[in-house]
């Protein structure tokens, strides 16, 4: 009878050691998740900044960290997922953007509306966590002598 006692309290405390055990691994991997998520995150602002299809450019030199206003235009309509014509284009970019929007927000010296380029949201109806990403870039509008460049902050959400 002493050794069945001993033996369910072994098992009992066995138990209890693996259940912790397990509470602990479940928190470090969502941790692992988290951070995976923040690289992935930090890979598609890289990815973005550095895109010759709309980055400004002076004397066929590219300018860092700043972008054509004009060519973020064109580019938003090309890689659009709600006209048909686009949806290869679209498709192209979701290697490399995923689950994310992508905008830049002008700040001065005029707020105007964003620019969305790239809006590929889940379609959950639940709270989506997401992680968001602000940077500061240099607008150009070549059409312009004098003041031709503006200030806005490019923002990438995205959905974990």
């Amino acid at each position: 009878m002493e050794s069945v006692m001993i033996l369910i309290i072994f098992f009992i405390i066995v138990v209890l050691g693996f259940m912790f055990y397990s509470r602990i691994q479940q928190g470090s991997i969502q941790e692992m998740q988290r951070q995976r998520a923040e690289e992935n995150a930090v890979a598609i602002v890289q990815n973005m900044l550095y895109m010759p299809e709309i980055q400004c450019s002076e004397k066929s030199v590219m300018i860092d960290i700043c972008f054509d206003i004009y060519k973020l235009d064109a580019f938003s309509e090309r890689i659009d997922p709600r006209v048909s014509a686009n949806r290869n284009a679209f498709l192209f970019y979701q290697q490399d953007f995923g689950d994310s929007m992508i905008q830049i927000r002008p700040i001065f010296p005029d707020q105007k509306d964003p620019y969305l380029i790239y809006n590929n949201t889940p379609l959950d109806d639940a709270e989506q966590s997401f992680i968001l990403t602000s940077i500061p870039v240099s607008l150009k509008d070549p059409t312009k002598r004098n003041t031709k460049y503006s200030i806005g902050i490019l923002d990438v959400k995205v959905f974990t």
